[in-house]
C-alpha cells in the first residue's frame, strides 16, 4: 500500500464527501473495515509521514501557514486559482494570495484571532488536494 493512499486515508474523516471535478463521491472507504486493513501488507517496511510544504511562520502579525506552489504552464495555475477562491467563498474563509509569474504564494490567518485556525488547516489541505489535480494533468 502507496503512503500516499495512507496519507488519503488519514485526510478523510467517515462523514467527509472529496469532491473531484465537480463529482460528488460518497464515502469512498465504506468497505474498508480497519480490522483487516493491513492484514495482507508488508509491514517490515517503516511508514514515513509525508512532510508538510507549509511553514507555520510568526511576527508582528501574529502566527500564519505560507506556502508557494509552483506551475510548468498558466492552465493549470488558473484552474488552481479559481478552484481556491470558489472554495474560500464557499466557506468564507479566504488566504492572502500573490502571483509572480508561474508561482502562487499562500499566506492562511485567522485574522480575528491572528493566529493559524482549523480553518486554515483545511483550507491549507484543499489547496494541496488541488494542486496535487494539476500536477497529474501535467505530467499527462
Amino acid at each position: 500500500m502507496s503512503i500516499a493512499l495512507l496519507n488519503m486515508i488519514s485526510k478523510i474523516s467517515n462523514d467527509r464527501k472529496l469532491q473531484m471535478e465537480g463529482r460528488q463521491f460518497g464515502n469512498l472507504f465504506e468497505s474498508v473495515e480497519p480490522d483487516n486493513f493491513l492484514e495482507n501488507e508488508d509491514l517490515s517496511v517503516p511508514i514515513t509521514p509525508e512532510q508538510s510544504s507549509w511553514s507555520v511562520l510568526s511576527d508582528e502579525s501574529g502566527e500564519y501557514m505560507t506556502r508557494d506552489y509552483v506551475f510548468g504552464s498558466a492552465k493549470p495555475l488558473m484552474y488552481f486559482l479559481a478552484q481556491t477562491i470558489s472554495h474560500q467563498e464557499k466557506i468564507n474563509h479566504h488566504a492572502k494570495i500573490t502571483i509572480d509569474e508561474l508561482e502562487v504564494n499562500l499566506i492562511l490567518q485567522t485574522k480575528d484571532i491572528m493566529d493559524v485556525t482549523e480553518l486554515d488547516i483545511e483550507l491549507a489541505e484543499f489547496c494541496d488536494e488541488i494542486y496535487e489535480e494539476t500536477r497529474y494533468y501535467e505530467s499527462e
